[in-house]
């Protein structure tokens, strides 16, 4: 085990979020993989899903039997902050490739929408915190929800393309509405806060109006001050 300084605030932030550039959530991967198949593509450093995976091939390991892999992003902060050095042994000069195998295989994993994964695990600490209070009535959310089951090399895409999950920005954010809300329940909110938004545009208006009376005064001002001085 190499895990490096603060492994375990790392590890809790990671447990509850996925990442596309950092190592991916082994919570999240195994839920559609066996974990002894991933036991594999694990990254040396941080313990989870090696992302964009590189091979540590120094000398100093050349009786290692198993492939030394470590996610591109873990390895790279580790050498800067530790000279350089490899993460295995105290030798220097870290020499490393890419991980193609292990690259290839990592990206043929069945996993399910990260958005998804993420208001799982919300939904779960949540009735967890209301377990035992008989006055609550609890409410399981099985409809709006994402249905992605895909290989990981397809998660980007579906991310940006296709994710019902998608966070959205009001169309009157610009007037001061800062809500974020999904594309499923977009009609919803522009229904239920259409008083604040209209009002919010009726704001902004006289803002406008109160700057552009502003200016004509000024106008006058200067008008007058300069038939003051002819």
């Amino acid at each position: 085990m190499f895990l490096y300084e603060d492994e375990q605030e790392i590890n809790e932030k990671k447990s509850k979020t996925v990442s596309l550039d950092e190592c991916y959530n082994k919570e999240w991967v195994v839920l559609l993989n066996k974990q002894e198949l991933l036991k594999n593509f694990q990254c040396l450093l941080c313990e989870q899903i090696a992302n964009n995976a590189m091979e540590l091939t120094c000398a100093e390991h050349e009786d290692q039997k198993d492939v030394l892999s470590v996610g591109e992003q873990c390895l790279f902060k580790y050498l800067k902050t530790h000279d350089n050095q490899c993460p295995i042994g105290n030798h220097g000069r870290c020499d490393y490739v890419k991980a193609k195998v292990v690259r290839r295989c990592v990206d043929e994993l069945m996993v399910i929408c990260p958005r998804q994964f993420v208001r799982q695990l919300d939904t779960k600490t949540s009735c967890q915190q209301r377990e035992g209070d008989v006055s609550t009535t609890m409410i399981t959310e099985t409809t709006n929800c994402c249905t992605f089951k895909e290989y990981i090399k397809e998660m980007r895409a579906h991310l940006e393309k296709s994710c019902p999950l998608k966070p959205l920005e009001c169309k009157f954010k610009m007037f001061g509405c800062d809500d974020i809300f999904f594309d499923f329940n977009l009609e919803q909110h522009l229904q239920s806060q259409m008083n604040k938004h209209l009002n919010l545009v009726l704001a902004h208006n006289n803002e406008i109006r109160q700057d552009l009376s502003r200016c004509h005064q000024n106008e006058i001002k200067q008008t007058v001050n300069l038939m003051i001085l002819l």
